[in-house]
């Protein structure tokens, strides 16, 4: 097939672009058939393990350079040894993702009627599910949670039973359809509101703490080396954190702060210090009337005070810099996204600033 230089595609109409992605993709699937007769054969002759591969799936890592997911797509395909699906990958007549969804569900009616998620529903529905895999689907239960080396980000993955799964996803989507609307110009997907979803579920479970004289302060190294807006900090046995971490400590912990040279000496040690007095906070929340002060939201939902000014801005914990935020708007939009408190606002209509991209330091 003619490869078409970027003038020729620029002058194709709507029609032709779209018989030209046809011809592609049935070019795409021999491709892929001729692939899989080879590695069929390689397979055979045990060509992987003779190389030192546990696998074939590794092996194709290696040799094709592929993600091992098209690896396992591509060796359940050649696995499979069906004249009926190696036929259609010559013909052209189907994609190779279709043809390998039928591999692994043991069919060979393409039913092309449906889209391939479509059809992956219907295969999993027409799978055998007995008292066996239903035992499996339990036992192999897991939720696995793994940090990145600097612990600045997490990452979790897993797997649940049937009952379980719709159990949690239940409650993820129901929390999130609670979640207040993102800030105008800033879209959520939905997978960002149940992760958010997913850490409330979890705060809900610590009861509200109201900092007190008797509770373990948070130890935190800055390094001052990094200035006002690049903090370089750590929490001691704890993960690297940036600013906007950094910032949400400060507003609401008990903190002890160790500031260090380059060297590594320190430079100042200050006192564990309470970022907001109880009695502080209860006037606070009382003096806003129970409610969000954020111009348009009025939510009543665990309630927090918030620094008007930083407090790594030399803000104070006098009431007059504090105001209440909810949840939402405190934890998400306020020191998840970097979106300010604008000073000028009203006390009961705050709005707030964008969140700077720039590095400089925020408006006053």
């Amino acid at each position: 097939m003619e490869i078409l230089t970027d003038a020729q595609i620029a002058e194709l109409t709507a029609d032709e672009l779209d018989r030209a992605l046809d011809r592609l993709r049935a070019l795409g699937s021999r491709i892929r058939a001729a692939e899989v007769k080879v590695l069929r054969e390689v397979d055979r002759r045990q060509i992987p393990l003779g190389d030192g591969m546990r696998t074939l799936e590794d092996w194709v890592v290696g040799r094709m350079d592929v993600r091992p997911d098209t690896a396992r797509r591509i060796a359940a395909v050649a696995r499979a040894d069906s004249a009926d699906l190696d036929r259609m990958l010559v013909e052209g007549a189907v994609s190779f993702d279709r043809v390998s969804e039928l591999a692994k569900a043991g069919s060979t009616d393409p039913r092309l009627d449906l889209d391939i998620v479509g059809l992956r529903s219907l295969l999993a529905r027409q799978k055998e599910f007995g008292r066996a895999e239903d035992l499996d689907s339990y036992e192999s239960r897991f939720l696995a949670m793994q940090p990145s080396l600097d612990e600045s980000a997490w990452k979790l993955w897993g797997r649940l039973p049937a009952l379980e799964g719709k159990i949690v996803a239940n409650a993820l989507e129901e929390v999130a359809d609670e979640l207040p609307e993102a800030p105008a110009g800033h879209r959520e997907s939905r997978a960002v509101r149940r992760a958010d979803a997913l850490f409330l579920l979890c705060d809900r479970q610590q009861p509200d703490r109201e900092p007190s004289g008797a509770a373990v302060p948070t130890t935190v190294i800055v390094d001052a080396t990094g200035g006002p807006t690049h903090p370089k900090a750590w929490v001691v046995s704890g993960p690297r954190i940036g600013p906007a971490t950094l910032e949400r400590i400060l507003c609401g912990s008990p903190i002890d702060v160790i500031a260090r040279t380059s060297d590594g000496e320190p430079l100042g040690i200050g006192n564990a210090s309470t970022a907001i007095p109880p009695k502080t906070r209860r006037y606070v929340l009382a003096r806003d009337g129970g409610l969000c002060t954020v111009d348009g939201c009025g939510s009543s939902y665990r309630l927090q005070p918030h620094h008007i000014r930083e407090r790594n801005s030399h803000g104070d914990n006098h009431h007059a810099n504090l105001t209440s935020l909810c949840w939402y708007h405190h934890h998400v939009v306020i020191h998840g996204r970097g979106f300010r408190i604008d000073p000028g606002s009203p006390p009961y209509r705050r709005r707030l600033h964008p969140p700077d991209r720039s590095g400089s330091d925020p408006p006053d």
